[in-house]
C-alpha cells in the first residue's frame, strides 16, 4: 500500500477499487503494516470494491428513506431474463436461450455503464439488436411494475436522489484504469453535493524493463519460474507478481510447472500445497469442484435410472455416508455391477439383480443400498410441481441422507466450498421472487446454472508470488513483475464487439472492443499501467507452441533484449531425480512358479492368453487382475454374440438333428424359429430391459429369425449328423492344471465320427491358422480334440453372421463340413503338419508347453505380434507398461 492510500484511511476516506481482489490486496497490506508498527488491534479499513460500495449505498438509502423496494440479485436477473427470452418469438428459434439470456444480462449492463440509449431513432438496428430492445423494454415493464431495482441501474438510480450522501463523506478511487461514464456521473453528482472525492495515483516505481523470446510456452513457463523461486530466495519478504495474458489457457500447466519448481516435495506429499508459497488467482465454476459435483450426482437421483458411470462414481465417493467403512465392497460391488447392469442403473434392476442372486451377499453395500432405495420413497412422496424455496428444502433433506458431504473432517478449501455451496441454495430460494412453482429437473437445472456461472476460489494466506491474468493485476503493485505470453497472436488479441448493441453506438461512446483502434489504446494503456507497477519488470513470449510460429507483440518489441536472460534454471524433481544416479534395471520376465502338487483350475483362457502375452496369463490367472467394464448402449459385441450363441444352442436342442431339421416344412420349420426366439429374447429382455425396448425387440427378434433360417440351409447341405452336445461342460488335466470348458457343439456324423464346432460372431473369423504353430490365437479346440474319448474328424469354427454364415476349419477327410477341405489338401496344415494325427500330436506338445510355462511362472511383457494386444482388447496396459516398454525401446534404438 503506497503512503497516500494509508493516509487516507487515517483520515476517513474509503478506499473504493475496481476489483474484490485488489481490496483484499489493500486490507492484507494495511494489517501488516499496523503489525509493523507494534498494534495488536486496529479498526478495520474502509476499503471496498466499486460494486459492493454500491450495495451499501443501496441499503443505507433504503433505511434512510424508510423505502419497500427489492434489489434483484444477479440470479434473479437472469431468471427474468431467461423467462423474457423463452416467452418471446425470437426465444422460440434459439438454439441456446440460456447463453442467450446471460449476454442479453451483460449487454444490458454495458448499455448502462457507457449510457447507450436503447435504441434511439435513425440507429440502424439490426435483427439481434431489435430482439434486445423488446426483450429490454419487458424487461424494463416488469422491475417497474413490482417496484424492483435492476443492479445494473443502482448507480443511476443513486445518482438522481437529492440531498444523499452516501457515508463516509470521503471517497478515494485506487487502481482505477478507466472510469465508465456511469461511475463518473455518479461521482460527478456526489461531489456537487459536497462528497470530498480524491484519485490515488499509483506510483510510477519501474526501473528496468526487459523483453525475452523462448522457445515454448513450457521452456517460457520454467524460466518464469525459476526467476520467481530465486527473487524470492534473495528476499522472502517481497511481493513477486507473475502475470499471464490469457491465463485461463494455460492454468492447469503453470499450476503443474510452479508446483514443480517452487514445491517439488508436493509429488510425494500433497498436503504440503496448504503453505504454498505461490497462488493462481483463477476461480473454477463452483459446479467442477469434487464436492459440489457429488452433490450433483445425489440429486440426479430424481430420475427413474441414472448412468452406470454416474453411479459408479457416486458408489466410490468419498463424500457419502459409509464412504470408509464400507469403501472395499463397494468397490467389488461396482466391478460386479458393470458385468450384470447395461449403461443405466435404476432402483428396481439393482433389487432384481439381487434377488435373483446375481449379485453375491458378500458385495453387497447395506448401507448405500438401503440409503439409495430411502432416496427413491422420497422421491415418490414429493409434489411434483413446487417454489424454489421448497425444491432447496427437498435438496437439503436428500442430501442429509446420504450424510453429505461425508464423515470425515473437511479441510479449509472444502469448508469454504460448502460455505458457497449454502449461499447457491440462497439464492436458488431467493428466486420465488420472481418465478412461479417449478418441477423438480427445472429446479436442479436452475442450480446446476448457478453453480456454473459461480467462479469461486477459495481464500488461502497470502502467497508471496501471485500469478494473475491481465485484469486481475488491476492496480496491484509489485517489487518485482513479469509478464508472460506476450506474441503477436496474443496481445494485445482480437476482442469482439457486442452482438446484441448497434456498432455505430458502441463506437460513439469508446468502447474498447468497437473497433481495432479502441482496444490497441485499452491495450497499451494496460501494459503501461502493468510495467509501471513494479522496479523490475520482465515481459516474455513463447516462439513457437505446435506448429504455431509467433512474434513479438509490437507492443513489447521497444523492451526486447539482444541477449538471452541470466537466469538459472532449476531441474524438475523427475529430472533431478533421473541425475542423480544410474538407473538399475531388474529384469521381471519370470515370477514364482507354482509348487509341485497344487492344482490349478481355470478355463481355456489360460492357455489362449498364455499364447498371446505370457504377462497377460500370469495376471488374469494368477492375480485374478481384469479391468473395469464399460457397458456400451444397446448390445455390445459380447452380448450380442452371446444372444446368439444361445438361440442356435435352443434350435438345436429343438431340431436334435439333420433327418429332423429336413423332415420339416417350410412353416414348420419357421413356426420352431419363431418359437426359440422369442423364448430367447424373452430371457433377455428380463436381464436388460433398457436395452430391450420394444422396438428394439423386434429388430433383434427379425434378425435372429433370419440368422437361423440361413443357418438351416447351410446345415441341409451336410451329411447325416446328430447333434451329441450344446453347451457341455468338460474338465481336462494338462499338466497338473484342471480345464474347464465348454463347447459350443459336437456333432456325431453316421459313422460315430465327432466334428467340433466352435460358434463365432465377429466380422472377422479366424481360419485354420488360429490353431497352429507354438503360440496358437484359439487352443480350445485343439484342447477337446486331444482329449476327447471318441474320433474327431474336424474341428471347425461356424461363422454366425448374415449373410456370410460359413465353416472354416480343418478335417481328416473331404466332404465333413461344406466349404472345409481334409488336413492333406490344406495349404496351412501341408506346411508344417503330415496328416491327422500328427496334427494332434502336435496339439498335445503345444498345449503342454503352453501350460508348463504358466506353471513355471514365465509371465513375460511379450505379446505374440504388434496388433494382440489390439486384436485381444486387452485391458492391462497400466499394469504391464507395455507403451513405456515400447518408448524405451525407441529411445534406445535412436541413441544407437
Amino acid at each position: 500500500m503506497n503512503k497516500e492510500s494509508g493516509q487516507l484511511l487515517d483520515q476517513g476516506y474509503c478506499l473504493l477499487t475496481p476489483t474484490t481482489r485488489l481490496s483484499r490486496a489493500l486490507q492484507h497490506q494495511y494489517a501488516l503494516e499496523q503489525a509493523d508498527q507494534g498494534r495488536l488491534a486496529w479498526q478495520t479499513p474502509d476499503i471496498l470494491p466499486w460494486q459492493g460500495w454500491l450495495q451499501r449505498c443501496w441499503k443505507e438509502f433504503v433505511f434512510t428513506r424508510q423505502l419497500d423496494r427489492v434489489l434483484l440479485s444477479t440470479p434473479q436477473q437472469l431468471y427474468l431474463w431467461s423467462d423474457i427470452i423463452n416467452r418471446s418469438p425470437y426465444g422460440r428459434r434459439l438454439l441456446n436461450r440460456s447463453q442467450t439470456a446471460r449476454l442479453a444480462m451483460q449487454s444490458w449492463q454495458l448499455c448502462h455503464e457507457w449510457l447507450i440509449p436503447i435504441f434511439p431513432e435513425g440507429v440502424y438496428v439490426h435483427d439481434d439488436a431489435h430482439a434486445f430492445r423488446l426483450w429490454s423494454e419487458e424487461y424494463r415493464k416488469i422491475c417497474e411494475q413490482r417496484d424492483w431495482v435492476d443492479q445494473a441501474g443502482l448507480a443511476t438510480l443513486l445518482s438522481m436522489q437529492h440531498e444523499f450522501i452516501p457515508g463516509p463523506e470521503k471517497l478515494a478511487l485506487v487502481g482505477f484504469d478507466q472510469l465508465t461514464p456511469q461511475q463518473c456521473q455518479l461521482l460527478q453528482r456526489l461531489a456537487e453535493q459536497g462528497c470530498e472525492i480524491r484519485e490515488v495515483p499509483l506510483e510510477q516505481s519501474n526501473i528496468e524493463t526487459r523483453a525475452f523470446a523462448f522457445r515454448d510456452n513450457r521452456t517460457e513457463l520454467y524460466t518464469a519460474a525459476s526467476w520467481a523461486r530465486t527473487r524470492l530466495e534473495e528476499n522472502p519478504g517481497q511481493r513477486i507478481g507473475i502475470v499471464v495474458n490469457k491465463l485461463a489457457n494455460l492454468a492447469h500447466e503453470i499450476k503443474n510447472v510452479f508446483e514443480d519448481v517452487l514445491h517439488p516435495g508436493t509429488i510425494l506429499d500433497n498436503a504440503g500445497m496448504q503453505s504454498s508459497c505461490f497462488s493462481v488467482s483463477l476461480g473454477r465454476p463452483l459446479s467442477a469442484f469434487p464436492m459440489i459435483v457429488e452433490a450433483l450426482r445425489i440429486l440426479s437421483l430424481g430420475r427413474c435410472s441414472l448412468e452406470l458411470e454416474e453411479f459408479s462414481r457416486l458408489l466410490r465417493s468419498p463424500f457419502i455416508k459409509a464412504s470408509m467403512q464400507e469403501g472395499q465392497c463397494r468397490a467389488k460391488f461396482d466391478a460386479a455391477i458393470r458385468k450384470s447392469c447395461e449403461a443405466y442403473v435404476s432402483r428396481q434392476q439393482l433389487q432384481t439383480l439381487i434377488e435373483r442372486g446375481k449379485l453375491s451377499p458378500d458385495i453387497v453395500p447395506a448401507i448405500f443400498l438401503e440409503t439409495y432405495l430411502a432416496c427413491g420413497r422420497l422421491f415418490a412422496n414429493t409434489d411434483s410441481r413446487q417454489s424454489p424455496s421448497r425444491w432447496v428444502q427437498f435438496f437439503t433433506q436428500i442430501l442429509e441422507l446420504f450424510a453429505w458431504p461425508g464423515e470425515r473432517s473437511l479441510d479449509s478449501d472444502e469448508y469454504q466450498t460448502l460455505l458457497e455451496w449454502q449461499s447457491s441454495l440462497d439464492n436458488l430460494a431467493r428466486l420465488d421472487l420472481v418465478s412461479k412453482d417449478m418441477t423438480y429437473q427445472d429446479a436442479l437445472g436452475q442450480l446446476r446454472s448457478l453453480l456454473a456461472s459461480e467462479r469461486f476460489q477459495p481464500e488461502t494466506r497470502e502467497a508471496s508470488i501471485q500469478i494473475l491474468g491481465i485484469n486481475g493485476a488491476a492496480g496491484m503493485q509489485f517489487d518485482h513483475l513479469w509478464i508472460m505470453n506476450l506474441h503477436d497472436n496474443a496481445w494485445p488479441g482480437q476482442e469482439v464487439p457486442n452482438a446484441f448493441i448497434p456498432i455505430a453506438l458502441q463506437r460513439d461512446v469508446g468502447l474498447p472492443a468497437a473497433s481495432p483502434g479502441n482496444f490497441l489504446v485499452h491495450a497499451s494503456m494496460l501494459l503501461k499501467r502493468l510495467i509501471s507497477s513494479s522496479p523490475e519488470v520482465v515481459l516474455s513470449y513463447p516462439e513457437m507452441e505446435k506448429d504455431q510460429v509467433y512474434q513479438p507483440s509490437a507492443l513489447i518489441r521497444q523492451y526486447l533484449s539482444g541477449t538471452s536472460p541470466d537466469i538459472p534454471v532449476f531441474k524438475s524433481y523427475a529430472n533431478h531425480l533421473l541425475g542423480s544416479k544410474s538407473i538399475e534395471t531388474l529384469p521381471d520376465d519370470q515370477v514364482r512358479a507354482i509348487p509341485e502338487g497344487v492344482r490349478l483350475s481355470g478355463g481355456t483362457a489360460i492357455f489362449k492368453d498364455q499364447a498371446a502375452c505370457p504377462f497377460r496369463a500370469f495376471a488374469r490367472h494368477r492375480l485374478a487382475t481384469e479391468g473395469l467394464k464399460s457397458p456400451d448402449i444397446g448390445l455390445d459385441a459380447l452380448e450380442r454374440g452371446s444372444i446368439a450363441h444361445a438361440v442356435v444352442e435352443q434350435f438345436w436342442r429343438e431340431t436334435g438333428s439333420l433327418e429332423n431339421l429336413l423332415q420339416l416344412t417350410a412353416t414348420q420349420l419357421e413356426q420352431v424359429v419363431d418359437a426359440v426366439v422369442k423364448r430367447i429374447v424373452k430371457r433377455y429382455q428380463q436381464q436388460l430391459p433398457f436395452t430391450f425396448t420394444d422396438r428394439f425387440t423386434d429388430i433383434e427378434c427379425n434378425r435372429l429369425k433370419l440368422l437361423l433360417v440361413e443357418l438351416a440351409e447351410l446345415e441341409k447341405k451336410r451329411q447325416a449328423f446328430t447333434v451329441s452336445e450344446c453347451e457341455l461342460k468338460h474338465i481336462f488335466m494338462i499338466n497338473d492344471i484342471e480345464i474347464i470348458t465348454r463347447i459350443d457343439r459336437v456333432d456325431q456324423l453316421k459313422d460315430g465320427r465327432l466334428v467340433v464346432i466352435d460358434y463365432k460372431t465377429g466380422s472377422i473369423v479366424p481360419n485354420a491358422s488360429a490353431w497352429l504353430g507354438e503360440r496358437p490365437d484359439e487352443p480350445q479346440l485343439p484342447l477337446y480334440a486331444i482329449n476327447s474319448d471318441g474320433d474327431v474328424a474336424a474341428v471347425a469354427f461356424l461363422k454366425l453372421r448374415r449373410g456370410e454364415i460359413k465353416f472354416s476349419g480343418l478335417s481328416d477327410d473331404e466332404n465333413v463340413l461344406p466349404g472345409i477341405k481334409s488336413i492333406n489338401g490344406s495349404k496351412l496344415a501341408r506346411e508344417s503338419v503330415k496328416d491327422w494325427p500328427d496334427l494332434l500330436i502336435q496339439w498335445r506338445t503345444m498345449l503342454d508347453s503352453l501350460a508348463g510355462d504358466f506353471r513355471h511362472g514365465i509371465a513375460r511383457v511379450d505379446p505374440k505380434d504388434n496388433t494382440t494386444c489390439t486384436r485381444i482388447r486387452c485391458d492391462l496396459h497400466s499394469f504391464c507398461r507395455i507403451y513405456e516398454k515400447q518408448k524405451d525401446s525407441i529411445t534406445d534404438g535412436e541413441k544407437e
